[in-house]
């Protein structure tokens, strides 16, 4: 009988449930998500081949992601690293006046 009821659930709800999951492989799909995903996979291959092993422990690849995303903002930014040092000093500057 439980498996009759879940049956007729699932056909009910399956409307919502197609729309759910459409919409997120859209969002996946998109050429935009895309892209960021490929910038992200070439950052870690020339951070991975400038370091010349792969990250053992995961504070290690988190500490890796991190320069990765830092160094792909600091790119579409057009700044450099002490560039942005800079501006974050001054704007902490400001914030404290």
């Amino acid at each position: 009988m439980t498996i009759l009821l879940n049956l007729i659930q699932i056909l009910f709800k399956a409307p919502q449930i197609i729309g759910i999951v459409k919409a997120i492989l859209d969002i996946v799909g998109s050429a935009q998500v895309q892209n960021l995903l490929e910038a992200i996979r070439d950052a870690l291959k020339k951070e991975v081949t400038a370091q010349g092993t792969l990250p053992e422990t995961e504070s290690d690849r988190a500490g890796l992601f991190k320069r990765v995303i830092r160094r792909w903002a600091l790119s579409r930014l057009n700044m450099s690293e002490g560039e942005y040092a800079h501006f974050c000093a001054q704007s902490q500057e400001r914030s404290y006046v």
